[in-house]
């Protein structure tokens, strides 16, 4: 039995962009069937699952103190106290996500079962001594690689944690972190804290940082656009979450490179995209977030132009921008035929615009 029936609540109004979106995959063959209800849509929201994964969040979070704290007071031998916990914690998640599939229980094997992986891995690789020659006390690649590795077969094989996004954005987070951890070549901790001993400082390559920011961030929200376009919004949203945080990062390092004005026109652009792409799909946070930076990046352009003191100016051309800015999104609408963003309730008639509220 399906114990997703009825499916996440999701828009009954979507957006017909170019045709209404495709029909849910009913009984897609192949891995998509094996990888069950899960990839088809987002799982309803549960008190007794909220809840349990935030105590599970709680626990791991109090295992990590007590054993960093255990090793932080005694030898590099006491890494494999931590070690062996996160071993226990991740198997002990594997066991319950396995035997129990749904629920609360489950969802907190979840996560224990995917944070407890890379934690012991950093634990059982953990050597200060490391982060003067390669900058980072752990092994980077056998802890993000091997985690990530783990996170996909667990993923794509493990019983009751098959589809689960939690272990897919897990992947799309390492894949990003790794190469960008690779890429900015960051050295010596010492480097962080040196100019408290009169050092050079901690400079890390913004412009690399934006490049792999921008280019993991959209090709996310490319390839979660297709999933999105099959009907596999639950294994989308996986991706949308990492490729928010990636894009994100992605413009924060790169704004003190471009300037006010070329952060701005940045944000017009990935807002007009990701904000189509949002409203088109049904994907309120992204939607409403990206809108946000739109209208942010806007703002940034205008008050570079005009300066900051010129509240006449500014004032102004927010307006008229604004004013703009309704006018078109009344045309695309219009264009697109998008269905009213209300849609009549058991026994009412369709909500028509201009017509008088009720």
């Amino acid at each position: 039995m399906d114990p997703y029936a009825g499916g996440y609540p999701q828009d009954p109004n979507p957006s017909p962009w170019g045709g209404p979106p495709p029909p849910p995959l009913l009984a897609a063959p192949g891995l998509a069937a094996r990888l069950g209800p899960r990839t088809r849509r987002r799982p309803d929201l549960r008190i007794n699952v909220t809840l349990a994964g935030t105590g599970a969040v709680l626990a791991l979070v109090g295992a990590l103190e007590v054993t960093g704290g255990f090793y932080a007071h005694g030898g590099n031998g006491r890494r494999f106290f931590g070690a062996l916990l996160f071993a226990v914690i991740a198997g002990v998640g594997y066991w319950f996500a396995i035997i129990r599939r749904i629920g609360g229980v489950a969802t907190a094997g979840a996560v224990g079962a995917a944070f407890g992986v890379p934690v012991c891995l950093a634990f059982l690789t953990l050597d200060p001594a490391k982060a003067l020659s390669s900058g980072y006390p752990f092994n980077v690649d056998l802890v993000f690689l091997l985690s990530i590795a783990v996170w996909l077969v667990t993923y794509l094989l493990v019983p009751g944690l098959r589809g689960r996004a939690l272990f897919l954005g897990a992947a799309a987070f390492g894949l990003f972190g790794y190469v960008s951890l690779k890429a900015t070549d960051l050295r010596s901790v010492s480097s962080v804290v040196s100019p408290v001993f009169g050092g050079v400082g901690f400079h890390p390559d913004t412009s690399t940082i934006t490049a792999l920011g921008l280019t993991f961030g959209l090709a996310y929200y490319a390839i979660a656009a297709m999933l999105d376009a099959r009907g596999r919004s639950g294994a989308a949203v996986a991706l949308v979450v990492a490729a928010f945080d990636a894009t994100v990062g992605g413009v924060i390092a790169g704004a003190s490179d471009m300037g006010q004005s070329g952060t701005g026109a940045l944000l017009i652009f990935l807002g007009l995209v990701l904000t189509c792409y949002g409203s088109r799909f049904g994907r309120r946070f992204t939607a409403w977030v990206w809108a946000f930076g739109f209208a942010f990046g806007c703002g940034l352009v205008i008050e570079d132009a005009f300066g900051s003191d010129s509240y006449l100016g500014n004032g102004i051309w927010l307006l008229v921008v604004g004013a703009v800015v309704v006018v078109a999104a009344d045309l695309l609408g219009r264009a697109f035929r998008e269905a009213p963003e209300v849609g009549p309730g058991p026994g009412e008639a369709p909500v028509r615009e201009g017509a008088p509220a009720g």
